[in-house]
């Protein structure tokens, strides 16, 4: 009674948890998934434990996931992005968190953290950024940025051209 309520406890954990899990054996099929990755890929449970690894992930072939695979049971556990198929054929980005297990022939116990919305906001940050580089460099007046010391970081060609200066003899003088 005491290991039926410690297994209940753990699967009702597995199951609210905040990221996705899997069970997979080493051929790569899903053993065990819960509601949050169902919720994430636009699967139910029982078309998930149908599928293996390789059908999911969108960003490399079957070969490719299945030697990655073998390099993560040599390695016993890894962390990496990698970005999944739904259902409706749209992608996702994910953190995968990886432990690889003897136990039962070997299995891999296995969290997805959906990581779309910090990727869009690190492509607009970059985005951005090429944007002030832009403007900041093509700029008809002269500029420059200094830091808290009042040395000189960053110039824009404007002012290199004003001053007769390469940037290089500008950047790192107060």
């Amino acid at each position: 009674e005491s290991l039926r309520q410690k297994e209940d406890w753990h699967r009702t954990i597995l199951q609210t948890a905040m990221d996705g899990f899997w069970l997979v054996d080493i051929q790569g099929h899903l053993l065990e998934v819960n509601d949050t990755y169902c919720r994430m890929s636009g699967y139910c449970a029982e078309e998930l434990l149908t599928m293996r690894v390789s059908d999911l992930v969108a960003n490399q072939t079957p070969d490719e996931t299945a030697a990655r695979i073998q390099r993560f049971i040599e390695q016993g556990e890894a962390r990496f992005e990698s970005r999944h198929r739904r259902k409706d054929g749209s992608t996702f980005e994910l953190e995968v968190s990886l432990q690889y297990r003897t136990i039962e022939g070997g299995r891999f116990i296995i969290f997805l953290r959906d990581i779309t919305e910090r990727k869009r906001a690190e492509d607009a940050l970059r985005e951005s950024e090429a944007k002030f580089r832009d403007l900041f460099d093509s700029a008809p007046v002269a500029y420059h940025e200094l830091d808290q010391d009042a040395v000189i970081r960053r110039v824009n060609r404007a002012e290199c051209t004003l001053f007769g200066y390469a940037a290089g003899e500008i950047l790192g003088r107060p």
